[in-house]
């Protein structure tokens, strides 16, 4: 497994490069309508678009998740498509916390909790070797309480080293809340640390995850 450590710091805002368009995606009634389907709490993200970048959407997937998108290259040798980042997004069931003596704390360790023994098995079922190097809160601008989850992913025979994150997003007032899944190919997206794991089209994802008016 390539050789990285991430202890991650979330504090402050990095400059990250642009990419050359972005797009919004409203998860909402509108949505609701236009596709004949239920989103079960409304939210947003924004996804970058890069020039190269092929990006393919999916919605109320067969895996049960709210959304998915998959973003793939050109590989130049072989004419084939490469995957470069994954992401799911969806429903999970984390109760609130109203007679804890600290309310938000008590949330926020059942959320990792989650990611640990329910995340942990479903990203991990399907590679030989694994490690999780975070498991920790992490700042967020729109959703408090936030925490998440980067595992390591190995299976030398068919693929290169992956990196898993899990993001495990708290509604503030519901138990339904989102459970955001990504990987990275660590072959054409090398990460090395936080500003590079900042900088992936998912990690931009990630950040731009709010909820909204239901």
């Amino acid at each position: 497994m390539n050789s990285f450590s991430l202890s991650i710091f979330f504090v402050a805002m990095l400059c990250l490069p642009a990419y050359a368009q972005e797009r919004v995606f409203f998860f909402d009634a509108a949505f609701e309508q236009q596709f004949d389907t239920e989103v079960p709490i409304y939210f947003t993200i924004t996804v970058p678009e890069g020039d190269g970048v092929d990006t393919q959407a999916g919605f109320n997937t067969s895996t049960g998740a709210v959304a998915a998108l998959l973003f793939r290259e050109e590989d130049p040798a072989t004419g084939g498509m490469v995957l470069l980042e994954s992401i799911q997004v969806s429903g999970v069931r984390l109760p609130l916390t109203p007679d804890a003596e600290d309310p938000a704390a008590a949330r926020t360790e059942l959320g990792m909790r989650v990611l640990a023994e329910l995340a942990r098995p479903m990203v991990t079922e399907n590679y030989a070797q694994s490690e999780v190097l975070v498991l920790e809160p992490m700042p967020h601008a729109s959703v408090a309480g936030t925490v998440h989850m980067l595992v390591g992913l190995s299976d030398p025979e068919h693929y290169h080293d992956r990196l898993a994150r899990v993001v495990l997003f708290p509604h503030p007032n519901q138990e339904t809340s989102y459970l955001a899944t990504t990987i990275i190919n660590l072959g054409p997206v090398p990460i090395t640390d936080q500003s590079s794991l900042l900088a992936t089209i998912t990690g931009r994802i990630l950040d731009s995850f709010a909820y909204l008016p239901q």
